[in-house]
């Protein structure tokens, strides 16, 4: 695992050569209710984490989890951070249906 000085030189080696950079997000201003309560937000940054070691060519530079939607900034190859964010997006949709709540839409 990277420390901390690690990984923000990771970041800012990303910001000084020009790595394109992506804001991943699910729509909020017409979302229902994604996080209800603290376990729904443990999973959902558990799910995060889990995703960012299966796609380890993608750098997350920030992320908010909130109760109606998510935003992240990520760098890397626009062909790994589609099926990146789709996969967080259908996993997490797959704990919401368990949880008897609707399906969650999100955008690239």
């Amino acid at each position: 695992m990277k420390s901390f000085a690690e990984r923000e030189r990771g970041c800012e080696t990303a910001f000084l050569t020009n790595v394109p950079f992506w804001h991943l997000f699910t729509p909020g201003e017409q979302s229902w209710l994604i996080l209800k309560d603290a376990d729904d937000m443990k999973f959902a940054v558990t799910l995060l984490a889990r995703c960012v070691c299966e796609f380890s060519d993608i750098l997350i530079l920030t992320f908010a989890l909130m109760n109606n939607h998510i935003h992240i900034v990520a760098s890397g190859p626009v062909s790994l951070l589609i099926p990146f964010f789709d996969a967080f997006r259908r996993r997490l949709t797959r704990y919401l249906s368990s949880q008897g709540r609707a399906l969650l839409p999100g955008s690239l």
